[in-house]
Order: C-alpha cells, then structure tokens, then sequence
C-alpha cells in the first residue's frame, strides 16, 4: 500500500511498476473455497514476506482453531517470497499441504537446465511450458517440483519453480493449482478501486491498519450478503 515518505513505518519496497515508491506491505491470507479474507495486518514497506509466514498461519490456527486434523486437510497456496526452504520443511512439519512459488530464481536456473529438451510441455497457461527437473532440490519429505518457462514481449525468457506436497499430481495439475491463487489478486485489485484501500491513506501506523480491517469487515459483509 503506498504512503508518502513521511507516513509512519512508511519505508522504500518493493511496488509494482514503481521505482523508489515508498509505502507499507499488506498482508492477506483468504479462504477461496469461501471467498472470505480471514486474516489481515499491515507491514513496514522494506518487510519480506518470507519473515512473517510462522506467525501469519499462528494466527491463522488461533482464529480458525486449526488442530492437527484439520490441518492435515488444509491447502496452503503461497507465492514465491514465502518459499523458502525453511518455510516449507516448517509447513510439512505442521502437518499442511501446500503448493507454492520457490524462492529464488538462481536455483530456478538450476533446475530449468536439468530438464531435458523433449522434456517440456506446453502447460494450460498459454505460452508457458512445463518441465520436471531431474534433479529436483529435497526438502524435509517427499515433495514434487515443476519449472514454468514462457518468453515476454521482447522474447526474453523467464522461470520459476512450483514445489507441491501432493507429489501424485502431474504438471498441469499443479500448474492449474498454483494458478488458484489468481482469485486473490483479482480481489485485491478489486479492493483497491471499489473499497479504496489505496486511496486513504493515513500518516499513522495503527490509523491506516484500522481502516485495513474496517476494509475487511466490508469486504466479508459483501460476500455473506451474496449469499
């Protein structure tokens, strides 16, 4: 979310499309299956997403009292700045299964060139191919990791990986998967134009965190109602 430099713990990060912008990081964490936002709190702007995810699905557990049951039927979704190592040996050993985004593009480098050729297919994303790495990175337990290449405008390729739980899946199964996630975004951006998330902005802290929340009571309402 952007703030003026003199906004509260309103630091330089990273904003799409914006150099040296400055503003604060919001965090969001949804249930798809119901359209409802569940947990939201608001971040410096130089915070990195993969400092926060323990303490995000702590609270999570808190407010949804996850048990070790539920959480064993929990699919967690999660973008590449929460993918690290760490944050997904920490996942298995809280019993979830996930689907993310790996951090780190180097590595991504890595596993493209241990796919052989003939090896990728065209995914369901068009312009994007698929490939399994014959020498996928372990993990704490049996994972299973895709690489996604596809080429812009200026024909320069790009890549990254998919690391899942659910290893029975085939590529386009966890492509189409990971691809869910794409709801969230829509809502987001939805959110920014029609409940104005972005527009007020307040120079205090806890001020602008408020109005996040008041956001997400809208937004919840909006949903129940549809219903």
């Amino acid at each position: 979310l952007r703030a003026s430099k003199k906004a509260e713990l309103s630091t330089k990060g990273y904003f799409l499309g914006e150099r040296n912008a400055t503003g604060r990081q919001l965090l969001r964490v949804s249930a798809p299956l119901y359209a409802e936002l569940i947990f939201e709190k608001l971040y410096a702007g130089n915070t990195n997403s993969c400092e926060v995810l323990k303490q995000t699905i702590g609270e999570v557990e808190r407010l949804l009292g996850l048990d070790e049951g539920k959480r064993r039927r929990t699919l967690i979704r999660l973008d590449g700045g929460f993918g690290t190592d760490e944050n997904l040996n920490w996942l298995y050993w809280r019993g979830y299964e996930f689907i993310a985004k790996g951090y780190g593009g180097r590595r991504a480098d890595k596993l493209a060139r241990s796919v052989p050729e003939e090896g990728w297919l065209e995914g369901p994303t068009k312009g994007q191919d698929l490939g399994v790495p014959e020498e996928p990175h372990r993990y704490a337990r049996k994972t299973k990791t895709i690489v996604r290449r596809w080429f812009d405008e200026k024909g320069k390729m790009h890549q990254d990986y998919l690391v899942s739980s659910l290893s029975s899946l085939g590529a386009c199964q966890m492509a189409k998967l990971y691809d869910g996630r794409g709801g969230m975004e829509s809502d987001i951006k939805g959110d920014k134009r029609v409940l104005g998330i972005e527009k007020r902005r307040k120079k205090s802290f806890h001020a602008q965190e408020a109005l996040v929340l008041l956001a997400q009571l809208a937004y919840n309402l909006i949903v129940w109602f549809k219903r």
